[in-house]
């Protein structure tokens, strides 16, 4: 039987234009690749590989894709952030937030 770490290895797809390891797997409903672990837990595929190839998630933080590309795994593309600078990175780039966090 193949670990975890091999079948999560075996779903992704290096794009070589980006760079991004794209997630062929099981997408959330707002585009993040997903896991589902033996326990039958689900796990974000990026936070997975950050975890194994980065190291620990600081507490309080989440992960920003640098690469805006949600289904990217690369470890290469993932920075930890506080929740308000992810919100305020996605906004500057059309996120739903933009209106918030443009200045009128």
């Amino acid at each position: 039987m193949r670990t975890v770490r091999e079948r999560v290895l075996s779903k992704l797809l290096i794009q070589p234009e980006t760079g991004c390891l794209l997630w062929t797997g099981a997408l959330t409903w707002n585009g993040y690749g997903n896991f589902m672990l033996p326990d039958r837990s689900n796990v974000r595929v990026h936070r997975l590989m950050y975890e194994w190839f980065a190291g620990p998630i600081p507490d309080g933080m989440q992960i920003d894709h640098l690469c805006r590309v949600r289904r990217c795994a690369s470890p290469a593309h993932l920075e930890p952030v506080t929740c308000q600078e992810n919100l305020l990175r996605g906004a500057g780039l059309g996120g739903r937030l933009r209106a918030v966090a443009t200045p009128s």
